[in-house]
């Protein structure tokens, strides 16, 4: 009676370890799990692209940029980042055409935008209101006028809306030196050799909501 206990204790072992032999390579658990994970990935990665395409769509490029660029960081091997490549690099053509436009536009020439107005308060640390840029449409800065004040402006954040002015060219800014007065500031870096302006935008003079 002992002895048959044992044997049936011992088969017990040898089915639940398997004879003690290892799965042979290709068959069991590593492809399937590998498989797997391949499908999580890309659907994080679906993931991504698609809060990149709310992004852009509400108006804001730059957040649209940095998940983009975490997408092709974490999955460049995925579906998605074929897209994610082509995406990026429209928008970011986009942003570097409407800053050059900007930077060839001349004081007084009459300027109309469409799109969702944003609102970057000037108490909070960022790139748009360091360069003065409390409201924007798109890339365009807006600034704010008797005709046009800061609390109408403020009542239609979030709404797509068209916006009419003269434009103000601004003043163009170059980093101090190290021996200069306020080298120790904090400012956004820029590649040598890139112009930048501040105070830039349209005088507003009309502001009329829109329909999407």
């Amino acid at each position: 009676m002992r002895h048959l206990t044992g044997s049936i204790l011992l088969l017990f072992l040898l089915v639940m370890t398997g004879c003690g032999k290892k799965n042979p390579v290709g068959a069991g658990g590593p492809p399937a799990r590998m498989l797997k994970q391949k499908e999580i990935d890309e659907k994080h990665a679906a993931n991504f692209l698609a809060g990149a395409k709310d992004f852009q769509n509400d108006g804001h490029p730059k957040y649209a940029i940095n998940t983009l660029k975490e997408l092709l960081e974490q999955f460049p091997d995925s579906e998605s980042a074929v897209e994610a490549k082509q995406m990026l690099a429209e928008i970011e053509k986009q942003k570097s055409d409407a800053e050059t436009e900007a930077n060839d536009r001349e004081s007084g020439e009459t300027i109309a935008v469409q799109g969702l107005l944003r609102h970057f308060p000037q108490d909070v640390k960022s790139t748009e209101a360091w360069l003065g840029h409390e409201f924007m449409v798109g890339e365009t800065p807006i600034r704010i006028t008797e005709k046009v004040p800061r609390d109408v402006l403020i009542n239609m954040v979030g709404e797509n809306v068209e916006i009419e002015g003269l434009w103000n060219a601004g003043e163009k800014w170059e980093p101090p030196k190290p021996a200069e007065e306020g080298f120790q500031l904090q400012y956004p870096l820029y590649p040598e050799g890139s112009t930048v302006v501040r105070g830039a935008g349209i005088e507003a003079s009309s502001v009329t909501k829109i329909d999407k």
